[in-house]
């Protein structure tokens, strides 16, 4: 358009000029049909340039006019985008301390340790779910809690006998964020995990022989330990809206009053973060 312009203008200054050539012509010649001739051109010429005039600026509103509406359209369609935003953020607008609110699921390996028959119990699998939460005090330290559901196998050799139970789990443990791998939030994990048993069963029964054996320690389930406590530790990973924990349960109370076994496991632990996933 500036090209146009330009050129326009130039086309003036050149009009101008053939204006002046006229005038000194017409001073040196007397006739009258040089004059008219040349009066007709001039005419002919101003018509034009006012004709180009107009088309420069109807050019100039046509192009005005069409970048307004196209920024209208931007900004109609930025508003609706940020009020649909709006309206998820009021639809999913929870606390923030949900956003730390962890859904856990992982497997165990557990058994019976320090007990008089070592050589007769072997660990089993067993598998563990709840939900978890926690909060900061600040200086890297965190205080985490939950509820899990447990359920923890270990069989007895000689007599090929499995033993299951079930519990409900109270975790509670300082984690210690290490600043160097903050961008991980790797964590050392510290504390006490309190259970209840819910219940206990065991594959089959004793025969006659294995009741009346000294051989072997006859585990009745009718008489493990329904409250128990454990020292806690391990390891965790944060990432994004996931989270990964290797650690260790080692219980404190004999799990049959009549034998000094106690409860070991090792656990793996993964979990996710709903809410995080929700306010995104």
């Amino acid at each position: 358009m500036f090209y146009e312009c330009n050129k326009y203008i130039h086309f003036e200054n050149e009009t101008i000029k053939l204006i002046i050539k006229s005038k000194k012509s017409i001073r040196k010649s007397n006739r009258p049909i040089t004059i008219i001739r040349l009066s007709i051109d001039i005419c002919i010429k101003i018509t034009t340039l006012k004709v180009t005039y107009l088309k420069i600026i109807l050019l100039f509103f046509i192009s005005t006019t069409t970048y307004y509406s196209q920024e209208d359209e931007i900004n109609t369609s930025n508003n609706a985008s940020l009020e649909e935003e709006e309206e998820v953020s009021k639809k999913f607008d929870f606390p923030y301390y949900l956003d730390d609110l962890v859904i856990v699921a992982g497997l165990n390996n557990g058994g019976i340790y320090f007990n008089k028959n070592n050589s007769e119990t072997t660990y089993g699998y067993g598998s563990h779910f709840g939900v978890e939460h926690y909060q900061s005090p600040g200086m890297n330290l965190f205080i985490n809690y939950g509820l899990h559901f447990n359920n923890t196998n270990f069989r007895q050799r000689s007599a090929d006998i499995e033993f299951s139970l079930y519990r409900l789990q109270a975790p509670i443990f300082v984690s210690y964020e290490i600043p160097e791998l903050r961008e991980f939030d790797f964590r050392f994990l510290l504390g006490f995990e309190f259970s209840y048993l819910l219940n206990a069963s065991m594959s089959r029964a004793y025969n006659a022989f294995e009741q009346a054996s000294p051989d072997f320690f006859n585990y009745q389930p009718n008489k493990f330990s329904k409250f128990d406590a454990g020292l806690f530790f391990g390891l965790s990973v944060e990432r994004d809206n996931y989270y990964f924990r290797i650690g260790s349960t080692i219980n404190v109370i004999n799990l049959d009053p009549n034998e000094q076994g106690m409860i070991h496991q090792l656990h793996l632990t993964l979990g996710a973060f709903p809410f995080r996933f929700l306010r995104k």
